[in-house]
């Protein structure tokens, strides 16, 4: 099995992750944020193939220095660092929200808490599909449109008379 066939299949598994976890919009708790086990799957799914390829590197007879060598070591460095940002999103993004106001962990941010009244706005990035929401100290709390929860949250806001503003693309052409 060559690297070429790999990548692709790869990239055909996770078009289809990504659509799964599109489609997922389950509520369990009012008031509470978190992401669904296919995140973690995503996850364990990238250790695997971290593993097929370093296995691959290490049956196969692929030289050092070779472009099979290089497109192996850059799959497990991507897929290692997909694994890492996943199950580091499972496992410590949440967040609550009640009348008195939202608190939110992120592995990358860390830990925010505003009282409803100290959020200045909301913004939906269609770019990035997610919510940030203002502070009045010039902080902001990013929500993944597919953070459990974030539905009914948006609801919650909107209801206490805070306006979303949707963010457009930008038009400008690159050229190199």
């Amino acid at each position: 099995m060559d690297i070429l066939s790999i990548l692709i299949k790869v990239g055909m598994l996770f078009i289809a992750a990504l659509i799964i976890a599109h489609s997922i919009k389950e509520h369990k708790e009012d008031g509470k944020l978190f992401y669904n086990r296919w995140l973690m799957w995503i996850g364990i799914g990238s250790l695997g193939f971290v593993a097929l390829f370093v296995y691959t590197l290490f049956t196969s007879e692929t030289t050092v220095g070779s472009k099979d060598f290089y497109m192996a070591v850059g799959l497990i460095v991507i897929f290692s660092i997909a694994a890492i940002a996943s199950l580091l999103e499972y496992k410590i993004t949440s967040g609550k929200y009640d009348r008195y106001g939202i608190k939110y962990r992120t592995p990358w941010s860390g830990t925010k808490k505003y009282s409803w009244f100290n959020i200045e706005k909301i913004e939906y990035n269609s770019t990035m599909n997610w919510y940030i929401f203002y502070g009045d100290d010039g902080k902001k709390m990013r929500f993944s449109s597919y953070l459990t929860g974030v539905e009914s949250l948006i609801d919650y806001a909107t209801g206490m008379g805070l306006e979303i503003v949707t963010t457009k693309k930008s038009k400008k052409k690159v050229s190199f």
